[in-house]
């Protein structure tokens, strides 16, 4: 299935042959912070303003309002991509959005669905690097036709993502500063700035970078607190996501007892904050686990394990403390072995592993659970 995408990755976001498709109006829905904008027919997507037709009249919304756009009359391809990307079947969502884009007469459908089939590239990357270097330049082709899309900013973060699964640190690097220098001259608000330092962090921990790594994860936390992002679910996540990158630095350069003091410091933090305690207890874990393996200290695996599993069992944001806890309790299982955890110790690591490649899909969990599978 994905041979029709890559040959169609070149023209994500560009006219493409129309074919037959009823030009039907007055269908879309736009859900925006304040209210449900119905029998609308989108125009265009900026990241000034989204346009639309209703009751016969162009108008416009903000484009910081507008939520989410449900298409309407987009065609059997569109619709089958949306429960693809339900059932996680990302790969052929890719080619089912491609298939909107390339049939629908509507330029903003056409942009809107390009995106998404580049977007579900990467999706399946996640578990899949071999797709990730299509993925990437699928989406940077899609930049370079819709540099002024409202969807822009979160295409630049995907793509930045998308380099580093295809190894590529320098690429995703230089996306990530391009999309801080955008949020500044075109004052995309904090969430972007934020999301380009963050990756920018990312990119610096695969190039081996790591003060200059947590030099970034800090500012994207700094610019995330000012912001208020205690307001925003999703902006939380992505700090507590920078404050658990500076800790991870440690781990990576094998500063382990570095790294247990910064988690042990940062749950104190968390006391009275469930998301970022549960965040500090995996990152305690994942050190003390990481160097009980260079120890060979069977005893400090079995108290990571029991770590791990009262995170997987509380963390209330089920988010990325819980797709690593879950991880590593498959990689605990593999060490313990035979002799700590009985015969099915394999199978039931496997079941681990497999459990946050299904329900973690997009987590950078899923790809390193889908690599202890192949073991």
């Amino acid at each position: 299935m994905l041979s029709r995408i890559a040959c169609s990755a070149a023209c994500v976001g560009l006219a493409l042959p129309v074919l037959a498709q009823g030009k039907k109006t007055g269908t879309d829905t736009i859900h925006t912070s304040g209210q449900v904008i119905r029998r609308a027919n989108v125009l265009s997507e900026t990241l000034k303003e989204v346009t639309y037709k209703a009751r016969k009249k162009d108008q416009s919304i903000p484009s910081s309002q507008v939520v989410s756009i449900e298409w309407g009359n987009a065609g059997e391809s569109w619709q089958r991509a949306l429960f693809a990307v339900e059932r996680g079947d990302f790969a052929q969502a890719a080619n089912l959005f491609q298939e909107t884009a390339t049939s629908s007469e509507r330029a903003s459908l056409k942009a809107h669905a390009s995106f998404r089939a580049a977007e579900a590239l990467f999706l399946a990357a996640a578990s899949d690097p071999a797709k990730a270097d299509l993925a990437a330049n699928a989406l940077d082709t899609w930049l370079a036709a819709n540099a002024d899309h409202r969807l822009s900013t979160q295409a630049q973060d995907v793509a930045g993502k998308a380099w580093l699964l295809a190894k590529n640190p320098d690429k995703a690097l230089a996306g990530f500063k391009k999309l801080e220098a955008d949020a500044t001259a075109k004052s995309l608000g904090a969430r972007a700035t934020a999301r380009a330092k963050f990756g920018q962090g990312q990119a610096m921990v695969a190039q081996k970078k790591f003060a200059e790594a947590r030099t970034s994860y800090l500012a994207a936390a700094a610019t995330l607190q000012a912001a208020g992002a205690a307001d925003d679910p999703s902006l939380r996540a992505l700090e507590i996501a920078a404050k658990v990158g500076v800790g991870e630095c440690h781990i990576a350069q094998k500063n382990l007892q570095e790294a247990q003091r910064f988690f042990s410091g940062l749950k104190r933090q968390g006391v009275n904050d469930p998301g970022l305690a549960a965040a500090a207890a995996a990152g305690l874990a994942q050190a003390r686990f990481e160097a009980a393996v260079a120890k060979k200290d069977v005893r400090a695996v079995l108290e990571a394990q029991s770590a791990f599993a009262e995170v997987s069992a509380t963390d209330v944001m089920d988010g990325d403390a819980t797709a690593k806890s879950l991880y590593y309790l498959g990689r605990c299982l593999l060490e313990l072995g035979k002799d700590r955890e009985g015969q099915d110790f394999g199978t039931r690591a496997d079941a681990f592993f497999k459990h946050v490649i299904a329900r973690y899909s997009g987590s950078r969990w899923a790809l390193r659970a889908r690599l202890a599978l192949k073991k």
